[in-house]
């Protein structure tokens, strides 16, 4: 009698303590899909951002080279090459944004996933590098049309300033939305890879 009631008891223990490893791995699973839902959000949402402020670029950009004179080559030359970028930097965009909208947690497609951050990833990190190579074309045209238009200090005082708030507002977001968003996501989607297997 002794035994029976020690196998009934050991199985009762057993079938306990794998309702709470069931219970746990979802607890586990819930607060992952949350943490990265919550950064697929946030990336999603500056993607769409980034898309408006481009759409709202473009025309002013249009608008701005009809209207200077075409005396100031530097203008012309900076107002084009702003133009080229925003037109090109546009489609990439919504190809990530596209690419961001595949990953779904709720599948248990989790290489699919997996593909995607890390393409959204390699198209970011393409960014940054071309950003950072026509960058300074850029900034070498914007003091060549201030020398030209022979600014005050004032001007340059704003030119400094403007250029400061960019690199500052640039790295933040950089660092702040991308870099540690797309590590979250990496890092949830391999712990989720890690806990099926």
């Amino acid at each position: 009698m002794e035994v029976d009631e020690l196998k009934s008891l050991w199985a009762s223990l057993d079938s306990r303590l794998s309702k709470q490893e069931e219970l746990k791995a979802s607890l586990i699973r819930k607060m992952i899909d949350a943490k990265s839902g919550r950064s697929l959000r946030q990336l999603i949402t500056s993607e769409i951002v980034s898309v408006m402020v481009m759409l709202i670029v473009l025309p002013f950009l249009v608008f701005l080279w009809k209207q200077w004179d075409s005396t100031h080559i530097a203008v012309h030359a900076l107002l084009t090459l702003a133009f080229v970028a925003c037109a090109c930097y546009l489609p990439l965009i919504l190809y990530r944004i596209r690419l961001l909208l595949k990953i779904d947690f709720a599948d248990n497609n989790l290489k699919t996933n997996i593909l995607h951050i890390q393409r959204f990833n390699k198209l970011w990190q393409w960014e940054v590098f071309s950003i950072r190579l026509w960058l300074p074309v850029l900034l070498l045209l914007m003091v060549w049309h201030f020398i030209e238009a022979k600014a005050s200090v004032i001007g340059w005082t704003a030119l400094a300033c403007c250029l400061v708030a960019a690199a500052l507002y640039t790295y933040w977001s950089y660092q702040r939305v991308y870099s540690k968003n797309i590590a979250t996501i990496r890092d949830n989607l391999a712990e989720l890879e890690e806990s099926k297997e």
